[in-house]
């Protein structure tokens, strides 16, 4: 894992499991800071605010940490040092976060890390590429799986990585075309029985 990423581990404030989220560390004056990209709406946030700030920090092996929120007040210069650590992971993938402009409708130094163009892409293709509703399924699957994926195991990307191949292989049409070819199916069976039911008769 790059330098510029941990996984936070957090009791979920629900089910009551540790949660697993890859985050970006933001260096500021000497002290490390987590930012959610998503603000309050962060389950992760949610999840830290539930627990009182108790969570664990992990990269290579897991440490207990209390974290501290930040007044908004002081937050403009922690958010400069989280996008500029963001952004830096360019250097793992040739065009970050390009694809999710256009899908966000705005463009913000803090989209343009690496992840959310993967992720994106993958709703798309597993939703169904060319579609108007594919990407909206692909992204209730993505965020579904990811959620009871979690809930057991922080490697829970592996073994979407696996469901997302299974697709690409077996259904490269994605979610809705499978649901297109069951409805075509079940169109063209009702037809063959109404002309076989008119024939008798």
């Amino acid at each position: 894992m790059p330098r510029i990423l941990l996984t936070l581990r957090v009791k979920g404030r629900s089910s009551g499991r540790l949660r697993s989220t890859i985050l970006v560390v933001a260096n500021h004056d000497g002290r490390h800071y987590l930012v959610s990209m998503l603000g309050d709406n962060s389950e992760w946030v949610r999840n830290v605010r539930a627990a009182g700030g108790e969570a664990f920090i992990k990269r290579g092996r897991s440490v207990p940490i209390t974290l501290t929120e930040i007044l908004s007040k002081e937050r403009a210069p922690i958010f400069k040092a989280w996008c500029q650590a963001a952004t830096s992971g360019r250097h793992h993938l040739p065009v970050p976060g390009a694809l999710y402009a256009p899908f966000a409708g705005f463009a913000n130094t803090e989209l343009l890390f690496w992840l959310l163009s993967g992720q994106v892409l993958i709703m798309v293709i597993v939703g169904g590429a060319g579609t108007l509703i594919g990407p909206m399924l692909g992204a209730a699957f993505f965020l579904t799986v990811e959620h009871q994926l979690s809930n057991y195991t922080e490697a829970w990307a592996l073994f979407f990585g696996l469901i997302f191949i299974a697709f690409v292989i077996f259904a490269p049409e994605g979610i809705w075309g499978i649901i297109r070819a069951r409805f075509r199916r079940r169109t063209a069976v009702e037809s063959e029985y109404r002309r076989g039911v008119a024939g008798a008769q």
